[in-house]
């Protein structure tokens, strides 16, 4: 009888663990359009996402990404990646962070 309600326990609590992470609301990735700005002073740059209705991301990611994403200021760029709400901002004028995931250069007749 012990074996059975252990069984029947451990299965409710896989059961329980599984709902709630399944279910939870997940990070889905978003689009955004804009300029790459950089903020801060070298070595320490870090780069930020203007899109076109003037909210700005810190951007997340490697450290080559970053270096490839840094030769785009001035471009008019489209960005996916995971939006992140963070509890606490790095700067008061960044609207949240961005986890980049995949990046193109958008054609302006501009440039």
């Amino acid at each position: 009888m012990k074996k059975i309600l252990r069984f029947f326990i451990l299965f409710i609590c896989m059961g329980i663990f599984t709902s709630v992470f399944c279910s939870a609301k997940k990070n889905n990735a978003v689009e955004l359009t804009g300029y790459i700005h950089c903020t801060g002073n070298e070595p320490f740059v870090k780069p930020v996402l203007v899109t076109d209705n003037n909210k700005r991301y810190a951007i997340m990611c490697s450290d080559e990404q970053k270096i490839e994403i840094l030769e785009l200021q001035g471009y008019h760029i489209q960005m996916t990646g995971i939006s992140v709400k963070a509890k606490k901002k790095l700067s008061p004028d960044e609207d949240g962070y961005l986890q980049v995931i995949s990046w193109k250069k958008l054609n302006t007749d501009e440039q």
